[in-house]
């Protein structure tokens, strides 16, 4: 049996806006970067799981998620 991990990410300029008032967009964009990078670390450690999807409007996601 194959266990998919599937990630919803919000394009990086609008995710996060609860931490607006005391992060930029910027650095709210830089933040869920770098939580999806460690969660498909995570995830790719996980015998469990054999395949990994994201899916986001955003390239920059999609490209993150193909490396």
């Amino acid at each position: 049996m194959k266990i998919w991990a599937i990630l919803p990410v919000k394009p990086l300029l609008q995710s996060k806006t609860r931490l607006s008032a005391i992060l930029a967009p910027a650095e709210r964009a830089a933040l869920t970067q770098h939580l999806l990078e460690q969660t498909i670390q995570v995830l790719q450690q996980v015998p469990a799981i054999t395949q990994i999807l994201v899916f986001s409007r955003d390239k920059t996601v999609l490209n993150i998620a193909q490396r």
